[in-house]
């Protein structure tokens, strides 16, 4: 049943507005609930709140929030949610959810994520990008960038000329006091069983070989050389050696204890 209502000063209805009384279901093509909120008849579609999706030229998007894509003009499949949220967004498949998140997302600006106050509002052409917590940002025109709360962030595309770029980093800021610790990186594993295969912590590799491997058991492997500066290897507080490592003249040096090292593979014991 279509639904009537004031057409002009006469009482009219429209396919695109029924009421079904067996499912009281109200079924619209595009809902617009608030002051100047999306002037032009957008379909399927839905704008909440004032000026939300004011300019919008496209349909498929979910805007709500004062002013949420108010300057945003083409954008498909948009899930804008916020106060200024996706202010002048033209991409598409969007998820922007925050006030003035993915403020000035612009046209190439597709795929992105954005959730948190400020989230993404910088970004304008970059794609595919994740920006989670508030003022969480990456280059505006880079696409497939990684922030999560300004401490874990990455790429997946290394392309630079010149530099060190980093694929994933973590850059937490530490100002403890007292007896305070810290763990850059915790791996806490709880084995309640097992297989019969390796049993790594870590495994670094570089096109599908292992590099580095630490094992379950605390034991290093390293597919390369170890470069140590001026330190201490130690053993397990036993009957193991440990070797000082510092440097006189110039060149490296190497104080061995008084315990002992047993060479790999062998029964031969080297002494201090």
């Amino acid at each position: 049943t279509q639904v009537q209502f004031n057409d002009g000063g006469a009482f009219g209805g429209d396919a695109g507005l029924t009421y079904n009384k067996t499912t009281d279901t109200l079924t619209f093509t595009t809902l617009a609930v608030g002051g100047s909120t999306m002037f032009r008849t957008i379909a399927n579609s839905v704008a909440i709140g004032h000026n939300a999706g004011a300019a919008a030229l496209d349909g498929e998007n979910v805007i709500v929030g004062y002013q949420a894509a108010k300057g945003a003009g083409y954008g498909i499949q948009n899930v804008i949610i916020g106060s200024n949220a996706g202010y002048a967004c033209n991409g598409y498949y969007n998820v922007i959810v925050g006030r003035e998140a993915g403020y000035n997302t612009a046209t190439g600006g597709d795929g992105n994520v954005f959730i948190g106050r400020n989230a993404g509002d910088t970004n304008t052409t970059g794609a595919a990008n994740i920006f989670i917590g508030m003022g969480a940002v990456g280059v505006a025109t880079e696409s497939n960038q990684l922030n999560v709360g300004n401490v874990l962030k990455g790429k997946l595309s290394i392309t630079a000329s010149s530099g060190v770029q980093s694929a994933i980093s973590i850059t937490p800021t530490i100002a403890q006091t007292g007896t305070a610790g810290y763990n850059g990186l915790l791996v806490n594993v709880t084995e309640t069983t097992t297989g019969s295969g390796a049993k790594n912590l870590l495994d670094l590799q570089v096109g599908g070989t292992s590099k580095l491997i630490v094992t379950n058991a605390g034991a290093v492997t390293t597919g390369g050389t170890i470069t140590l500066g001026s330190g201490t290897i130690y053993g397990d507080g036993g009957t193991n050696a440990y070797l000082t490592m510092s440097t006189l003249n110039g060149r490296s040096t190497f104080a061995l204890s008084s315990s002992y090292i047993t060479k790999a593979n062998t029964t031969t014991d080297i002494y201090a």
